[in-house]
């Protein structure tokens, strides 16, 4: 595997399709700075349920962005943390997709504790389909591992 020297964790967007032809009936940002980020250097974040809850010693950070603005120096496995309100999907058949414009390098990806996907890649946009893990006009959990 190639070694990185930063993770990025790119823009990151809740589509909800209004149905199977894709058309689009909202999307939502979940860009800013009230994401939460810490470090798995021992790489045990899997194992201990990390995706359940942010630790109490992540840091607030910003995506788009970059963890070494966070953590500098630090090269490993972080997970990220992010808490938000879905809104109700207006076609009782409509889907929920996750949007990440970019992951540097490999993420997995939870939706309050169900492991919805993961992507492996530098520069390639990628969407996974949450509609079974989101909560409607509910507090929802993104926790996303990156190596």
């Amino acid at each position: 595997m190639k070694k990185r020297s930063f993770v990025i964790l790119g823009a990151t967007w809740i589509f909800l399709l209004a149905n199977s032809h894709l058309s689009i009936a909202a999307t939502l940002s979940l860009d800013g700075n009230n994401w939460l980020l810490a470090t798995d250097p021992d790489n045990v974040g899997r194992d201990e349920q990390w995706f359940r809850a942010p630790r109490d010693d992540a840091r607030q950070t910003r995506v788009p962005g970059i963890l070494q603005e966070t953590f500098p120096r630090y090269h490993g496995v972080v997970w990220y943390w992010h808490d938000f309100d879905a809104p109700e999907n207006p076609n009782a058949e409509g889907r929920y997709l996750l949007r990440f414009w970019q992951v540097d390098y490999l993420a997995d990806v939870w939706v309050n504790g169900v492991h919805v996907g993961e992507h492996e890649g530098t520069g390639d946009p990628f969407v996974l389909d949450i509609t079974d893990a989101i909560k409607p006009q509910a507090k929802n959990r993104i926790s996303v591992r990156v190596l």
